[in-house]
């Protein structure tokens, strides 16, 4: 009945002062919504995250970090003061790194690769009869060595973990495919059209000749046993189209052991790519390899960031404002509520006085100021959690694409480079990132923005919004009133007096 008592009261006063109740509910809708849209930004954020990494798939590749690389070589040439231009040169990966890190508990599997152009003897590529023509007159062409061989070996540790193969654009038509068991063995694997055109089956013996040494001396010839077919149904480049070898017809696959000693390189590869798990690991597994003893001075767990920045950019800006647009309204609504109720408890001075002159304790006075904010805000907050989810989809869709704007306005006019990732093929072969077999990144070339969020208000976040408005609330409640309840009724009368 106590208790009733100073909550009647406060039903009481919230009538009898329509329009200031009418201000204080204003402000607490205000809120509410502003941080209700804030808390269901951030949760859709994180949903979005999720499925950015779900897009550009569970893959973190250890390659090359070539913007480090071209700092230190620079840093090297301007020690050196030699006046020599700058030549850059892309180490190969140690295999050695591969055990560091293919024992993780996040790891599905795992595709070394190795890549080198070679000549195969008695074997006839496919390709247009006047491509040597075509490739005279082209002023467009690439530059090449005039060794470079006229097939590309793509060395693996096992077919079936080609992206290719997983997304079935490659399948093994005949004999079987490559796999960890063949390492230090001479098996290859042919194009369906290449076998057609030169007549091979599984169980021919070809010889290959390397292509990888200026001089045809030095150059070694291998025998290998084609141990199955495979048919690529995935497009051709355009540019494919230039050069015999990056045809997909001409590419041979092989154990990455084979194509190392065809060009003369001894454990190392060019590429040694993951393939976890959940894409939601990607970034536990890159945590987790930068404790090892990898020298990330020269090499990088590449887990598809810059793509996931590109895709994520205008949605993680909106996160962070809408994190820093809660702790501001909170501030201000906090601020403008405690001066609206110091006001209004100085107009009810003699009200305060009274009722502790009754013998009312300050406690339930306080209460009753408190009540009467909570009232309010109950009101608030249901009318917010109503309207919230439209109202948070039309504020993160204005965000977003004034972020989009933004980014497009800054990037206008700035030119971008594709900072792909090719190959090395040594002193004779053509550095060609795809159609050699190199490993620029087509999350990275084909990434789209992602421009809307799917907001839907979650109960977690009406649960977070209403702490966070009760936190406002009773903070601006309790401060102006304990300017007031310090005093005795005899002072606060008088003073009102």
């Amino acid at each position: 009945m106590i208790i009733l008592n100073f909550v009647f009261r406060a039903l009481k006063s919230l009538k009898e002062r329509k329009g200031k109740t009418f201000i204080i509910f204003a402000i607490m809708f205000t809120a509410c919504i502003v941080i209700l849209a804030s808390f269901s930004i951030q949760s859709a954020t994180e949903a979005a995250a999720v499925l950015a990494r779900q897009k550009l798939g569970a893959k973190v590749s250890l390659v090359v970090d070539h913007e480090k690389l071209m700092e230190s070589q620079m840093k090297e040439q301007q020690d050196s003061q030699s006046g020599q231009r700058l030549r850059l040169e892309k180490p190969s990966i140690p295999l050695e790194y591969l055990d560091k890190l293919k024992d993780s508990e996040y790891i599905k599997n795992y595709l070394v690769s190795s890549t080198t152009s070679a000549n195969v003897d008695g074997v006839t590529p496919v390709g247009n009869e006047d491509e040597d023509s075509n490739l005279t007159n082209d002023n467009m062409k690439m530059p090449m060595e005039m060794n470079s061989g006229d097939f590309t070996i793509k060395g693996v540790n096992n077919f079936n973990n080609e992206d290719k193969v997983n997304s079935s654009q490659m399948t093994v038509v005949d004999g079987k495919a490559i796999t960890d068991k063949d390492l230090n063995t001479n098996v290859v694997m042919v194009d369906e059209t290449l076998a057609k055109e030169n007549s091979l089956k599984v169980g021919d013996e070809i010889n290959i000749t390397s292509t990888s040494n200026n001089s045809d001396e030095d150059n070694t010839t291998t025998t290998a046993k084609i141990l199955g077919i495979y048919k690529d149904s995935s497009s051709i480049d355009e540019d494919a189209y230039r050069f015999t070898a990056m045809l997909p017809y001409n590419q041979i696959y092989a154990p990455y052991t084979l194509a190392n000693k065809l060009k003369g390189a001894t454990s190392t590869a060019d590429s040694i790519e993951f393939n976890l798990q959940d894409p939601i690991d990607v970034d536990k597994f890159i945590k987790e390899g930068q404790k090892t003893s990898i020298d990330f001075d020269k090499y990088k767990l590449d887990g598809g960031d810059q793509a996931y920045k590109t895709m994520m950019g205008p949605i993680e800006n909106v996160a962070t404002f809408s994190k820093t647009m809660v702790t501001v309204v909170g501030i201000f609504a906090g601020v403008i509520l405690s001066l609206v109720i110091m006001l209004s408890i100085k107009d009810r001075v003699n009200e305060i006085g009274i009722i502790m002159a009754l013998g009312e304790k300050r406690v339930k006075i306080i209460a009753q100021f408190l009540s009467e904010i909570i009232i309010v805000l109950s009101v608030a907050i249901c009318i917010s959690s109503a309207f919230g989810n439209t109202i948070s989809n039309v504020v993160g869709d204005i965000l977003i694409q004034n972020e989009i704007s933004t980014q497009q306005e800054t990037t206008m006019g700035t030119p971008s480079f594709s900072q792909g990732q090719g190959s090395h093929q040594g002193r004779g072969g053509p550095s060609m990132s795809k159609g050699m077999g190199g490993f620029g990144s087509d999350r990275e070339a084909n990434v789209e923005v992602m421009d809307e969020l799917n907001i839907k208000t979650k109960v977690s976040d009406i649960g977070k919004m209403s702490l966070w408005s009760l936190l406002i609330a009773i903070v601006a409640t309790i401060i102006p009133a304990s300017f007031i309840m310090r005093f005795n009724p005899k002072t606060i009368l008088s003073k009102h007096n």
